[in-house]
Order: C-alpha cells, then structure tokens, then sequence
C-alpha cells in the first residue's frame, strides 16, 4: 500500500486535517457512512472487518511515523463510532445518541478508558481508548434508549 493511499485513509481524505475538531469531524463523517450498515443491519462480521481494517491502517501508519497519535488520524475513532453503532437499532435517535457519547466518552475520557490510553505499545493505547469509548457509549446508548422505553418515551 503506498504512503500516500494509506495517509489518506488514516485521515478519511482530508477530513482529518479539518481546523477545528478533526476527531468530531471523522466521528460525524463515520458515522454517516456505517449508520445503515451497523445501525439498521448490525452483524458482528461486518463490526469486526471495519475495526481490523482501521486497526491494520493505524498500526501501518504509526509504526511508520511513530509520533505522539497525530490529530489528523482519525481512522481510530471510525472503528469507536462502528463499535458504539452495533449496539444501536433502527433509529436516528438512538444512532446519534451514541455518536454524542462516543464524543463525550471519548474527549473526557473518564477513568478506564484513560488507563487504555497508556496501553503499549504506544499503537496499542492510541487505539483502545477509542474501542473503550465505542463500548461504552454503545452500552450506554442502549442502556439510556431502554429506559426510555420503559418510561413511555
């Protein structure tokens, strides 16, 4: 794969390099793209090709560039925002519910997830803190749409 193919994947195109919230900006964007197919036709093959594939981008890109995890790769918060969407169902709502707990839990990020950021080697941690924040703002997701189901929302 050239350098060039795979810095632009890593980046969504340019959409990585976008001045103000370069991660926000590659979640929405991914998020458009994987609502249908993990949103309204969730599986687990189709969950765990789209991580392996922006896993294997970002481990090829870091390793040949290891600086600190450059704002402009947001290829990692493609595979949170597909792990927070599986746990979604047919509904805008709830998809955008967790994408704004994916940024949420991803931005702050509250106590286990910040430990998974220190994971080594370095590739490792810049990516499990973006799989941890998928996780729980999916689980969240679910969690908080149940609960309005059960209140009559």
């Amino acid at each position: 794969m050239s350098p060039k193919l795979l810095r632009s994947m890593t980046t969504l195109g340019r959409l990585g390099h976008a001045n103000t919230a370069p991660g926000t900006v590659g979640s929405i964007a991914s998020a458009l793209v994987l609502y249908w197919p993990f949103a309204v036709l969730p599986g687990l093959l189709d969950l765990l090709l789209v991580v392996a594939v922006c896993a294997g981008c970002a481990i090829i890109l870091i390793l040949a560039d290891p600086q600190e995890d450059e704002s402009c790769i947001v290829i990692d918060e493609t595979a949170g925002v597909a792990l927070a969407l599986y746990f979604c169902h047919a509904s805008f709502t709830h998809a955008f519910l967790a994408l704004f707990l994916f940024r949420v839990f991803d931005i702050l990020k509250p106590g286990p997830i910040r430990s998974l950021e220190r994971w080594q080697p370095p590739w490792l941690g810049i990516y499990a803190d973006d799989m941890g924040a998928g996780l729980v703002a999916g689980l969240s997701a679910m969690l908080l749409m149940y609960g309005a189901r059960l209140a009559g929302f």
